[in-house]
């Protein structure tokens, strides 16, 4: 039977994040999906569910079977977070936090603590490096600032902090992931591909799918940093093919990535 994975999270439709980027990751690891839509997306609005609506789509999925492993996206509001973190501390196993906090739908500094309070509920967490400086409370400008904050988040509980670091620039993106054994760099090079809007999905979807088919987080997050430069990587290519200067990454997203392929980035 194949492994159950769950995307919490919300309803973009372009496609490119929220739910579609993870079921289109998902279907590339032949996992069996469950869909718990927490907003639906607008051209510059954010439409929340009601939270008792959010609650009864995790009680009918749940009835059905457990995931193996979930990925937990938008939250949207206060109150769906913690209707959420409900579900989790009864067993929600292999929980992947991408917490979006995206300035252009207003978030507030509710959303803000309820995502710190599902901190110590997860398994792994990826903010970018905006994300992790609204959790933090200071600006993180730098890998250091990265590395701060990594270690910052990481004792509220989360047993790994991945702090993405493509908005930073420079020759090389940079990720810092905190562990239990350390702090440590991934790098890879700066891909000029025309359109990155996605990429914090595809990796947090990622790791997902790789912690329901039973790999370690460690490995889970190396192989998803793989993954997403070689996807950006064919993006950047076919758009040099097309002449285009847009492309959408998860469509030209890579067949499965297996352990024995040749890595595509470097720890530090």
């Amino acid at each position: 039977m194949r492994p159950i994975v769950m995307t919490i999270n919300g309803s973009d439709p372009t496609g490119q994040t929220g739910i579609a980027a993870d079921l289109a990751v998902f279907r590339t690891h032949r996992l069996a999906t469950q869909c718990v839509v927490t907003a639906v997306h607008g051209p510059s609005e954010l439409y929340p569910l009601p939270t008792t609506v959010v609650g009864g789509e995790l009680s009918a999925a749940l009835r059905e079977s457990v995931p193996a492993a979930v990925k937990l996206g938008l939250v949207a509001t206060a109150e769906i977070a913690s209707s959420i973190a409900a579900y989790v501390r009864d067993g929600l196993p292999n929980v992947v936090f991408d917490p979006e906090l995206d300035a252009r739908f207003g978030h507030h500094r509710g959303v803000v603590a309820a995502v710190l309070r599902l901190m110590p509920l997860v398994t792994v967490v990826t903010p970018s490096i905006e994300e992790a400086s609204a959790l933090v409370g200071w600006p993180v400008v730098s890998t250091s600032d990265m590395a701060s904050a990594a270690a910052q988040l990481a004792s509220l509980g989360p047993a790994h902090v991945v702090i993405t670091g493509g908005g930073l620039g420079g020759d090389e993106s940079v990720d810092a992931v905190w562990t239990p054994t350390g702090t440590r760099f991934m790098r890879s090079p700066r891909i000029d591909a025309p359109n990155t809007r996605g990429t914090g999905c595809m990796f947090s979807a990622m790791i997902t799918a790789n912690l329901a088919r039973g790999r370690g987080a460690t490995e889970a997050i190396t192989l998803a940093k793989e993954h997403v430069t070689r996807a950006l990587t064919a993006a950047a290519a076919h758009a040099r093919e097309m002449e285009q200067t847009t492309g959408w990454t998860q469509r030209l997203a890579p067949a499965r990535i297996g352990a024995g392929e040749g890595p595509a980035a470097h720890a530090a």
